[in-house]
């Protein structure tokens, strides 16, 4: 799924589910909520929400505080997708007063006020994001290019540029981090008043999530593409 090969992953994840009817619930539960991932990378995020919060309810029911973090994660990503900003906020907050994955607070919040532009919060948490790397993580480096512009907007042009370059280490080997590569110097691009590289850039990314299969980028993509 993170290197843009999502087709595979889901088929590798059937028989993941497969096995894990007869295992412990916590195998199912993990199984279930790598597969609605692939859900929403496909553009099926109703689908995938519904799978997700099924998952919540059931980390509840084993009371497994990583793995209901860990779902409320997906949860909270979920509804980005939808851009229902308010119910995306309420899980990343229970996400964090569960204890677990506070590394994830600074990126998911600072996606939460790109998304609401809100640019002062925004920069201070793409400032510690950066400073933790979380959007190096590969289920993070989806949405380098909102810490980007974040930074860029912040006044902190050369760590904008720091983040990109880091993610071009990974681009030549890893087709999803290419995508997010691109659409992170897009927003570099136009931010230097080069529309057209900065068109360009984003049909490039355009081109590859289309080849992946990456419904969910793609609207978005081309979206930008149209307002540029």
């Amino acid at each position: 799924l993170y290197q843009g090969r999502p087709q595979e992953g889901a088929a590798i994840l059937r028989e993941v589910l497969e096995i894990s009817k007869g295992l412990p619930k916590r195998a199912q539960v993990i199984g279930s909520c790598a597969f609605a991932q692939t859900l929403r990378e496909a553009g099926e995020f109703e689908e995938a929400l519904a799978r997700h919060r099924e998952g919540v309810e059931r980390a509840h029911e084993a009371q497994d505080a990583y793995l209901l973090a860990s779902y409320l994660l997906q949860v909270g990503n979920d509804y980005v997708s939808l851009h229902n900003l308010k119910e995306a906020r309420a899980a990343f907050e229970e996400m964090v007063e569960r204890g677990h994955l506070k590394e994830a607070f600074h990126a998911t919040f600072c996606m939460l006020a790109v998304l609401s532009e809100d640019w002062e919060e925004a920069h201070a948490h793409a400032r510690k994001a950066h400073e933790l790397g979380t959007f190096f993580q590969p289920q993070f480096s989806f949405f380098l290019h909102h810490q980007v512009e974040a930074l860029l907007r912040g006044g902190d042009e050369e760590l904008a540029r720091e983040a990109a370059r880091c993610l071009a280490e990974r681009a030549p080997y890893n087709r999803r981090d290419r995508m997010s590569h691109l659409r992170a110097v897009a927003v570099l691009s136009e931010w230097e008043g080069d529309t057209e590289r900065a068109l360009g850039r984003l049909r490039k990314a355009q081109a590859l999530a289309e080849e992946i299969g990456l419904l969910g980028e793609l609207w978005q993509i081309k979206a930008r593409i149209g307002e540029l």
